[in-house]
């Protein structure tokens, strides 16, 4: 007899578990390296510098957080000389987070630790279209 819905959930929950917690394994030098938590390391990462700045209510909803707490966060980039924070040019009544040089190679570096040692590395194309697929599923997300 197969293995219950039940089953099957509780085992891509650990699964998506261990791979996180080797992945973060994996990046804990490098955030290190750059004065980063991995709270701090995320908002980082949300931040795409090729895109306008978010605005940090924004990123308090893609956190899923309080706006407090991403002020807290991004307070901790400001003092590393990773981010600035300035009112919207479209939005005056809105701040948004910018990265500075010394952010954008940051989030790079970040990015390409991630990328390199996560243990999704060695999937092919299709298998991490699959995951990314069952994981916007998930969430909810087209």
């Amino acid at each position: 007899m197969g293995r219950s819905r039940r089953e099957r959930q509780a085992e891509v929950l650990l699964a998506m578990h261990d791979v996180v917690a080797r992945t973060d394994a994996a990046v804990a030098p490098l955030l290190v390296k750059h004065g980063l938590t991995p709270a701090t390391a995320h908002l980082l990462w949300l931040v795409d510098p090729a895109a306008a700045p978010p605005s940090m209510k924004a990123l308090a909803e893609q956190l899923g957080c309080a706006p407090s707490n991403v002020t807290f966060l991004s307070q901790h980039l400001e003092t590393r000389g990773l981010a600035f924070r300035t009112r919207s040019t479209a939005d005056r009544r809105q701040r948004v987070l910018g990265l500075t040089d010394a952010g954008v190679a940051a989030r790079a570096a970040v990015v390409e630790q991630v990328a390199r040692h996560s243990p999704l590395a060695d999937l092919d194309d299709a298998a991490l279209d699959a995951v990314l697929d069952a994981l916007r599923a998930g969430r909810g997300a087209p």
